[in-house]
Formats: C-alpha cells, sequence, structure tokens
C-alpha cells in the first residue's frame, strides 16, 4: 500500500481499496462508490510539503477469515527527509474478492489527500 501511495500508482491503489468503500478523516464521512473518484487525491496532497510516506508501525487489533481491522502508525515526510506529520489510522479490511482490501479507512486528523465528497 505505502509503495504504491508514494509511486502515486492509481491502477495499483485501485486494486488495494475494495468498491465501495468508506473515509473517514476527521470525523467527515465520504464515500468512494467507484473509480471514478480517485482513491487518493495526490493534487491536494501535493499542496503541502509532502514527498513521500513511511510506515512506523503496523497492529492488527482483529482478524477472521474474511475481515480484518489493523492500525496503521506512519509519517509524512518533506524533500529533505524532514518528518512533518505522524499519524495513525485505523483500516477494516475485507478478503471479498480473494485478498486483502481497504474497506474502511478511519483517520482521527485532517489528512490533505483525503478524498472528499464535493
Amino acid at each position: 500500500y505505502v509503495k504504491a501511495f508514494n509511486e502515486e500508482n492509481i491502477s495499483a491503489l485501485e486494486e488495494i481499496y475494495h468498491f465501495p468503500h468508506v473515509k473517514i478523516n476527521n470525523g467527515k464521512l465520504t464515500r468512494v462508490e467507484n473509480k471514478d473518484t480517485p482513491v487518493i487525491d495526490f493534487v491536494g496532497l501535493k499542496k503541502t510539503p509532502w514527498k513521500y510516506s513511511k510506515l512506523n508501525q503496523i497492529k492488527v487489533i482483529s482478524e477472521g477469515v474474511n475481515s480484518a481491522l489493523v492500525e496503521l502508525d506512519f509519517s509524512r515526510f518533506d524533500k529533505d527527509d524532514k518528518e512533518f506529520l505522524r499519524s495513525t489510522g485505523f483500516y477494516v479490511l475485507t478478503k471479498d474478492l480473494g485478498y486483502w482490501q481497504i474497506l474502511t479507512l478511519i483517520n482521527t486528523g485532517n489528512l490533505a489527500g483525503a478524498v472528499s465528497n464535493k
């Protein structure tokens, strides 16, 4: 996920996200129905100092046969390799299509690059 994110690989990210999926960013719910809406708003993200992201820690909170809840602690870095954001996201995953996909993403902070319903 982070490799595809850092490479801005939209087609790979579209395989990682389930459709439809839900994102809750800073209390605001966004439902992404299909691939017509980009899974990541890289235009918005590039208005920040972001150059790349890095995983700090992944914790599987609960895992079943076809669903899981994962906590992902990550950082965003600028072109000088300085961390300017550290945040934790909670991911609900589904194995509905036979491989893990993101069904819901919850982040309690306000993240640039989060897609929103306009």
